[in-house]
């Protein structure tokens, strides 16, 4: 979990300078960061209408921080609605 939520971290520490495309990695592994320290099992129990599964809710209550930092990259990829969603 550590190398996704660094390397999510090295890009959007450049902020509006990285490409839309670095920005959706770093996205995927801001995704795949909270899946994995989550307490929880299984990743694909979304809710109907829900953006993200419990497991992303659940990884997302235990770091905050880097939840808010989801949300940057989210809005520097141009994804807004996850963005709204990931800092609701």
């Amino acid at each position: 979990p550590a190398s996704r939520l660094g390397h999510g971290r090295a890009i959007r520490s450049l902020g509006m300078a990285a490409t839309k495309e670095e920005a959706k990695s770093a996205s995927l592994d801001y995704s795949v960061y909270f899946s994995l320290v989550s307490r929880l099992d299984d990743d694909n129990d979304k809710e109907a209408g829900a953006m993200f599964s419990e497991a992303i809710i659940d990884g997302i209550q235990r770091n905050p921080y880097a939840a808010w930092e989801w949300g940057m990259v989210n809005r520097v990829a141009g994804d807004y609605d996850a963005a709204a969603e990931v800092h609701r």
